[in-house]
């Protein structure tokens, strides 16, 4: 049963290890993403440390195992968007990380699905994202996603490659039941346990952040 809840401060090396996973196997595929801590390795924890503290940080576990995190907040960084942009309600998804046991299910699909959810129930209008500028594959995973490429932006700052997707207004739009159950189950892939890759169905939506939350599950 995947369970998904609000992270804490407690939860940092957990968070830490998703981004070391999934630091070794970009470095796997020859791919320059998060190789160099982001703007040091002191700072780069400090960042993960603040979107726990600040509320903002979502965990997801099996069997009390780590299986994935992102962080969602409103903060418009202006180095990216534009002023027109930033007057937009929008919510921002950073550090979307599936740990590789479990790749290849499409949870990270329905993990997706489940922050638009939360983006509708909030009034948002759109979801939006900036990815790493070279990294080409993940740029086309997101738009495999749904969203669309905004600008690509050459800077200092390492993910100038922005993305956007529309919330969609009705719930009938966007079935996060329909997309999750349709999910084929897959034959256990060597080295991985056969509930790791078992579908998974969503049984309960977690409220929008900004309290603390009971933890809501996914069933395999």
């Amino acid at each position: 049963m995947f369970e998904i809840v609000l992270a804490t401060p407690a939860d940092l090396d957990d968070v830490v290890l998703l981004r070391q996973n999934a630091r070794e196997w970009l470095r796997s595929r020859k791919n320059d993403q998060w190789q160099k801590p982001w703007p040091s390795a002191e700072g780069e924890r400090e960042r993960l440390l603040q979107g726990l503290e600040n509320q903002k940080t979502w965990i997801v576990r099996l069997s009390s195992e780590p299986a994935a995190t992102f962080t969602i907040d409103e903060f418009s960084d202006p180095q990216l968007w534009t002023e027109l942009e930033q007057s937009d309600r929008a919510l921002y998804v950073h550090r979307f990380i599936v740990h590789r046991n479990y790749g290849g299910i499409k949870l990270g699909i329905a993990l997706m699905n489940l922050i638009e959810v939360l983006a509708r129930r909030g009034g948002y209008q759109w979801l939006r994202v900036d990815v790493w500028t070279s990294n080409t594959e993940l740029q086309r995973y997101y738009q495999d996603l749904g969203f669309e490429h905004v600008r690509t932006i050459e800077s200092d700052y390492p993910s100038g490659a922005l993305f956007q997707r529309p919330v969609q207004v009705h719930s009938q739009s966007l079935s996060p039941l329909r997309s999750v159950s349709a999910l084929e189950p897959r034959r256990p892939q060597p080295g991985r346990c056969a509930e790791c890759t078992a579908q998974p169905t969503l049984t309960k939506l977690p409220a929008y952040p900004g309290r603390r939350v009971k933890v809501q599950s996914f069933e395999p």
